[in-house]
């Protein structure tokens, strides 16, 4: 998973035993990812998506 591995990891030892813990809570992580899915806006209310070879709108490809 990317998040995982780009999450910089605190270690601990206590005694004999090593622990480690990510810097965010990895239930934070999945909190977040999934309101970002859940809560995604897809209207596309009048905005035209430019490319280089002219605008993609709802209609079509225009030459303007």
């Amino acid at each position: 998973m990317f998040v995982r591995n780009n999450l910089h990891l605190k270690a601990e030892i206590l005694g004999l035993q090593r622990t480690e813990t990510y810097e965010i809570p990895l239930p934070a992580i999945r909190e977040a990812l999934v309101n970002v899915m859940v809560h995604r806006d897809y209207s596309n209310f009048g905005r035209d998506i430019k490319t280089g070879g002219g605008r993609w709108c709802s209609r079509g490809l225009s030459d303007s």
